[in-house]
């Protein structure tokens, strides 16, 4: 049976006025905010909507509604699972929308997920990526099959992201049915997405369970080649001829996808001798026997041993595997009256990965302070995590995702509403982390605190580049400025009256609510919970696999980029460091095997006094503000 769903007051809702149309010109999806009433935390969030004003005459907005209702009692059983969609609850008839307040809405109000979809982002992805990718689906449909939910849409475009570099989400079960499990239930109707229908979709015999796992076999084969399955060879039109000609060819001639013959170079190229064991795992998946499909839980298995099998390999073969990480930060007051900086930089105790941060704290220092420390909380307790196995058919092989730069700075934001809500009203802090391991460095950021990459143009030159890694969220930016007014939010210049008795503006661009309160130069922080939802919390970032070119990292606040160019700061910590910074990373071990602690030391003190110089430098040169930074080296 579905579970409790939540009702939420339309109070607690505010949105965008922005209206993206669903499912023809019945269903708008909204973006916005919920503020719990509850607990005071206030959740980025999407709203599907359908008119019930509308519903009493036409019928396919009735069916709009009544479908949006199906999906939130599904979602009330399935979402449970971390890579489902989260249903927060919904707003249920009488529901107004202030731009529209002549129309009456059903409402069901969706964790946001606006970072794209699968069908975005295979194209582009890794091999292990798009493994793990797989991975994740099949775990979450072994929960919702486990659940007695058939899918009946599983298509790449309906696996979402918060975050590009954030877990994904499986979405969109308005065309989802619950079935009796006792019974052995059987489903008829053809539902779905033509190319990803099952061949008893198709042929409109009974179906059950099996046909979401044949889904999944297409889904898996585009994601594995980076190609579209059955590009150019059918049109899903009802009636059209190509339909009807690829429907046969699905059933009778059990048409599928063919492997491209250079997928096997490009696997023994990154040394993965697993694509004959994938191959034959999508062959069964999308077997016209669905008798002899295998489950989603058998799916997720195999998926996790092939992972640990490449990583395992990985580990024995990286360069990386005796590199250390060294970093090191400093921060001064400059010609504040008080320091409200933080700054951090951490290294996990088996040095398999390391995180750097920056805080920069307005109006106090708590709400920097506190983020400081529960970043460090967070990336520590992350990495000692392991899989949930508590939930129905899960797999004794689950894996665990090291979080995301994206996921830990979110986390730290919920952590100031619920923690420190008080003083977060009126007090806030821009924040940037990078998440540095042997493979990756993922950076995540709110505010105009900015990291900057310094890599030399080709291995082993003598030319070094820089690389703005982050773009400041300031009201001036034009994707900014959109965000703020779209809430009715105001984007405008303080202004000073003159000698000549007019008003003049002055100074950077800054953030105010509908009424013209706050002034804030930052379009996303920390805190400032009194200028929500105008001010975002909902970070952006970047993630990039590491390279021999890549040198360090710098991570400073905006009084150090006030004075110092990205160039000028990677030149003056290049010549604090010398021609060669990173080489010393190599753990040096004695002939009685034992790490050299003394190189470890001597490479951090330099470190340590590149970040103080650059600090110092900063304030010598006029900077105004408290001056922080970190350096990375890679």
């Amino acid at each position: 049976m579905p579970g409790a769903i939540r009702r939420i007051r339309p109070s607690e809702l505010q949105l965008q006025k922005v209206v993206r149309t669903l499912g023809g010109a019945h269903v708008h999806l909204r973006l916005g905010e919920w503020k719990d009433e509850r607990t005071q935390i206030r959740w980025p969030c999407c709203v599907k909507e359908a008119s019930l004003t509308r519903s009493k005459r036409e019928k396919r907005s009735e069916e709009a509604a009544a479908r949006l209702k199906h999906e939130a009692q599904v979602l009330s059983l399935a979402s449970a699972h971390k890579s489902v969609i989260d249903l927060y609850g919904v707003c249920p008839v009488g529901t107004r929308i202030p731009s529209q307040s002549d129309e009456i809405f059903f409402q069901t109000v969706l964790e946001q997920c606006a970072g794209g979809t699968l069908f975005d982002l295979f194209p582009r992805s890794s091999i292990r990526q798009g493994l793990w990718w797989l991975y994740e689906i099949a775990d979450a449909m072994s929960y919702v099959h486990s659940c007695n939910i058939v899918h009946r849409d599983l298509k790449p475009s309906n696996i979402l992201f918060a975050d590009r570099n954030s877990g994904l989400r499986v979405a969109d079960f308005d065309s989802s049915v619950i079935v009796d499990n006792a019974l052995d239930q059987r489903l008829s109707g053809s539902v779905g997405t033509l190319k990803y229908m099952s061949p008893e979709l198709l042929l409109g015999v009974d179906y059950g369970k099996p046909t979401d796992v044949y889904s999944f076999g297409i889904l898996a084969f585009e994601v594995l080649t980076k190609s579209h399955a059955h590009e150019g060879l059918v049109s899903a039109l009802p009636g059209n001829s190509s339909r009807r000609a690829f429907e046969e060819a699905v059933v009778q001639d059990q048409l599928r996808p063919s492997f491209p013959s250079h997928l096997e170079n490009l696997y023994v190229s990154h040394q993965i001798d697993s694509l004959g064991e994938l191959k034959n795992l999508v062959s069964r998946c999308w077997s016209a026997d669905e008798t002899r499909r295998p489950t989603f839980l058998e799916i997720s298995t195999s998926i996790a041993e092939i992972i640990q099998a490449i990583d395992h390999r990985v580990s024995k073969t990286s360069p990386n595997l005796e590199r250390t990480f060294v970093l090191s930060g400093f921060g001064v007051c400059g010609k504040r009256s008080s320091m409200e900086d933080e700054f951090l930089s951490v290294v996990l105790e088996n040095h398999s990965r390391a995180m750097a941060g920056v805080f920069d704290g307005h109006c106090g220092d708590e709400v920097a302070g506190f983020a400081k420390e529960r970043a460090k909380t967070r990336f520590e307790s992350n990495n000692n995590a392991k899989a949930d196995t508590d939930f129905p058919d899960s797999s004794p092989l689950r894996l665990v995702a090291p979080c995301s730069a994206f996921d830990l700075l979110q986390g730290v934001e919920i952590d100031v509403q619920t923690y420190i809500a008080a003083k977060a009203q009126s007090m806030g802090s821009t924040a940037s982390i990078a998440l540095v391991d042997h493979e990756f460095i993922d950076v995540a950021w709110l505010g105009d605190s900015n990291v900057v990459l310094c890599e030399r143009a080709v291995a082993g030159s003598s030319i070094v580049n820089t690389t703005d890694l982050t773009l400041s969220h300031v009201p001036a930016s034009k994707n900014e400025r959109q965000l703020v007014e779209s809430f009715g939010g105001i984007v405008s210049r303080l202004k000073s009256v003159q000698d000549d008795g007019n008003e003049y503006p002055y100074g950077p661009f800054r953030v105010f609510d509908d009424q013209g309160c706050g002034g804030l130069a930052v379009s996303r922080v920390l805190g400032d919970l009194d200028l929500r939802p105008y001010v975002s919390g909902i970070p952006s970032s970047i993630k990039l696999a590491r390279d021999p070119k890549h040198l360090f990292l710098i991570l400073a606040t905006d009084g150090l980029w006030d004075v110092f160019s990205p160039n000028e700061a990677c030149r003056l910590v290049m010549e604090m460091l010398g021609a060669e910074p990173n080489k010393a990373l190599t753990r040096t071990r004695s002939r009685t095997g034992e790490i050299d602690v003394i190189a470890e030391l001597l490479q951090r003190n330099k470190v340590f006094h590149a970040a103080k110089k650059l600090s110092s430098l900063a304030v010598e040169r006029g900077s105004q503000d408290n001056v922080s930074c970190v350096v990375v080296l890679l």
